[in-house]
């Protein structure tokens, strides 16, 4: 199968309410963003997928694929784009797909000489020499700050999406600081980024949010 076509967020829109006017009995997966049509099969070449761009406003139960399509606006909605990796973290709050204000949080949290997070190294070793209680202190600080950093912009209310790209063995310690994360782990706005991503930055944040603002079509759907 070809690369899949690419989409802006306002194209997206228009595709989707084509699509799913076309074919209003298509599989729909709300938790992942995607319409599929039934006999879909990448590794065969058959049927088509759409992949809806990420800050698409998460679905209510009851919405059916057309009244979902219809509601949307053409312009990208507030999101907040978290990406997280052991020492290295960069947020961002973007309305209508621009970037408007960002934080780059970097602590020393990994074993230079084994490149091993503090967190998987405590679990599997127990005792604690002095450089361990640093990075282990540097740990607790490294979800402080990004959580104090989300408080401090108290956008939580405003975004239609939280993107986040976090290890799962970070994520009860992201949700276990003592500074609060300022919305709910169960919370229907969050969504797994979807992709692999590099050392996170500005520019890794930027890279990122530029994927996941289109859309992708894979397969041609015919009618």
């Amino acid at each position: 199968m070809s690369r899949p076509q690419r989409y802006t967020y306002a194209e997206s829109v228009t595709l989707l309410r084509d699509l799913a006017e076309q074919f209003p009995e298509v599989e729909w997966d709300r938790e992942k963003g995607r319409i599929r049509s039934a006999d879909w099969s990448e590794s065969e070449g058959k049927g088509w997928e759409f992949r809806f761009p990420w800050p698409f406003p998460a679905p209510q139960p009851e919405d059916s694929l057309q009244d979902f399509a219809e509601e949307l606006d053409e312009w990208p909605p507030a999101f907040y784009l978290i990406l997280m990796q052991a020492g290295h973290a960069a947020l961002g709050y973007f309305d209508g797909g621009e970037l408007m204000f960002h934080k780059v949080i970097k602590k020393y949290m990994v074993r230079r000489k084994h490149g091993k997070a503090q967190i998987g190294h405590l679990s599997a070793r127990g005792k604690s020499k002095a450089g361990s209680r640093i990075r282990l202190a540097n740990t607790i600080q490294f979800f402080e700050d990004i959580n104090g950093k989300l408080e401090e912009w108290a956008m939580e209310d405003e975004v239609e999406r939280i993107l986040v790209y976090c290890p799962v063995r970070m994520w009860s310690l992201w949700f276990g600081s003592r500074v609060a994360v300022p919305f709910e782990r169960n919370d229907p706005r969050l969504m797994k980024v979807p992709l692999d991503i590099q050392r996170p930055g500005l520019e890794e944040l930027e890279r990122v949010a530029s994927v996941g603002l289109c859309g992708y079509l894979n397969g041609q759907p015919n009618r």
